[in-house]
């Protein structure tokens, strides 16, 4: 018998809505459309508003890595799936991210976890 990770999924968005702080993600992403002056790609610029966790970095995580010490983690549930190119809004300040971390188990993606960076 097999572990339903659907539920567990569901079960980590409840507890991120229930204790995390409330936070916005903004996604540009190519929508196909080339800009003719600027020679690239005008990509809509999508907001989407969650619950989440953000903490500071383990300082056990910047030993001989590419994390800084200014750096935030962020754990997020997963009905959205941040990419390399989002931004995430931490108060006012936009965070590019540096790095992506999928907890999957079985193939069930059920929380990420964001190294992000002003």
């Amino acid at each position: 018998m097999g572990v339903d990770y659907t539920a567990k999924a569901a079960s980590a968005k409840s507890i991120l809505n229930k204790f995390g702080a409330f936070g916005h993600v903004k996604i540009k992403r190519d929508d196909g459309v080339l800009d003719p002056v600027l020679g690239t790609n005008t990509g809509a610029i999508t907001e989407f508003s969650l619950y989440a966790v953000d903490l500071d970095v383990n300082k056990n995580l910047m030993v001989d890595s590419r994390i800084a010490a200014t750096d935030r983690q962020v754990i997020m549930a997963s009905d959205i799936k941040p990419l390399m190119s989002d931004t995430i809004s931490i108060g006012t300040a936009e965070h590019k991210i540096i790095t992506i971390d999928t907890l999957s188990p079985s193939g069930v993606d059920v929380i990420y976890t964001v190294i992000c960076r002003a």
